[in-house]
């Protein structure tokens, strides 16, 4: 996704179990006496109600209610292993149940009852959010399940996420009917992604294998996105874009280690993404080299950002070289992404000034994850000194969240600059929120909380 205004989720279109009656109906009314057309009418608005209804029963329309209750912070910080723990547990059950309230109360749960999320608070933009948001969401649900216990979040978002599927994968906006509206039928290889990596974390959490199933089905899916050149960003374009590219990789990577039927097809994927990450996407001088563009050969909104640094990108460079150097064991893996992570922490100090805290939160939580995995898996020697405590400038980012972001009537993490996916000054003004952003919250609180083992099993 681009950190550009929120795409218009499409509106839900007319809930209608078939056309087929209806056409027929209709011609039916063409060919009989006038004093018929009034019955047909009746039927056909019956038709529509009971469709309706059903549609309303099957997608929660009817019912305004979150699907979670609201948590008790001590259900999360009950396992904390020390105070920053226990802190960090609680602010995560904080920005949780303030990411549920309900429309009724001006949240961003439950939006037009269907018992999905709302992309913004904004008003004229308050859709559905979109399957990248909600992978967000998800992935908030799995780290938070971690510390409380409580599968049945990671559960109820699932079947959240399987309303979004369409066509072997997992369609860019909510439309419960796609076939009447094109747009249902758009998909992204990166909001793809971002939902196969939330099944590998589920199916190394639980050993569900169910859920490693869904994560091999949207590498298939991805795949079959490249074009010849690269892996298209979405259907119907030829922009690569680096989200696509570098998280392709990993989940490649993470599934072809956990199916080993399946490990050289995926294995060759991964590294056709990796050749062209490489080639066309790393930069090699200026005061980017070493970090990754954003998206080669544009041709359409994302070309404006086609130079541009977004720490998500980064984050997932660094997550595909720690498991190409799982699968290697070659040292010059963890050298890239050392190099990678040291680069871009020194140019959102130095060339783009307080750069980590206006990027959007949503894309700070896939690069702090990764940066943190990169830490474990490659900790300091004795007595070396390293440019940068990745630890410690987490922990900074998420304190002065807390203080500086934090809207303490709202729990919305929205104030003083805090980056924010598709949110406008005036937007801001107004103290809009969006979902996708307070649910990278609760991802980073609660990657904040865990154990070195639980944060082994983040995806």
């Amino acid at each position: 996704m681009r950190p550009l205004p929120i795409r218009p989720s499409g509106s839900l279109p007319a809930a209608q179990p078939s056309i087929a009656p209806l056409v027929n109906l209709a011609n039916h009314a063409n060919h009989a006496p006038l004093k018929n057309v009034a019955r047909v009418g009746v039927g056909i608005a019956a038709l529509a109600l009971i469709a309706g209804a059903a549609y309303a029963i099957q997608t929660g329309v009817i019912g305004w209610s979150s699907p979670f209750a609201q948590l008790f912070e001590s259900d999360a910080a009950h396992g904390a292993s020390d105070v920053t723990s226990r802190q960090a547990a609680t602010r995560a059950v904080s920005a949780w149940n303030a990411l549920n309230r309900t429309d009724r109360s001006g949240g961003l749960a439950s939006s037009a009852g269907t018992g999905l999320y709302r992309a913004t608070t904004v008003s004229d933009r308050s859709s559905i959010a979109a399957a990248w948001s909600q992978s967000q969401v998800q992935a908030g649900a799995l780290n938070l399940s971690v510390l409380t216990g409580d599968r049945s979040i990671v559960e109820t978002l699932d079947q959240q996420t399987d309303k979004y599927e369409w066509a072997k994968g997992y369609q860019a906006d909510f439309n419960p009917i796609p076939i009447f509206d094109p747009r249902g039928h758009e998909h992204y290889s990166d909001d793809n992604t971002a939902i196969g990596l939330n099944y590998v974390q589920q199916y190394d959490q639980t050993g569900d294998t169910a859920a490693l199933d869904k994560a091999e089905k949207v590498v298939d899916f991805v795949m079959s996105m490249e074009d010849g050149t690269g892996l298209n960003w979405r259907t119907g374009s030829t922009s690569y874009v680096a989200t696509s590219i570098t998280a392709g990789q990993k989940l490649a990577l993470m599934v072809a280690e956990r199916r080993p039927q399946r490990k050289e097809e995926f294995v060759a994927f991964a590294k056709r993404l990796e050749q062209f990450q490489e080639t066309r996407l790393r930069v090699r001088d200026g005061d980017r080299e070493g970090l990754v563009r954003d998206n080669v050969m544009s041709d359409n909104e994302t070309a404006g950002w086609s130079e541009a640094v977004f720490s998500y990108n980064e984050g997932w460079t660094i997550g595909a070289d720690i498991e190409w150097f799982k699968l290697t064991g070659e040292q010059r893996y963890l050298d890239r992404a050392r190099h990678t992570a040291d680069r871009t922490l020194e140019y959102f100090e130095k060339v783009d000034k307080d750069g980590l805290w206006k990027q959007p939160a949503s894309f700070n939580a896939n690069f702090f994850e990764n940066l943190l995995a990169l830490d474990q898996i490659d900790p300091a020697k004795s007595g070396e000194t390293r440019p940068y405590d990745y630890e410690q400038v987490f922990s900074d980012y998420l304190d002065r969240a807390w203080n500086d972001a934090r809207d303490p009537k709202t729990g919305y993490f929205n104030r003083n600059g805090f980056g924010m996916y598709g949110i406008t000054e005036a937007d801001r003004a107004a103290g809009a929120m969006t979902s996708i952003d307070q649910a990278a919250m609760v991802q980073m609180y609660a990657l904040r909380a865990m154990t070195a083992q639980q944060r082994n099993e983040v995806a």
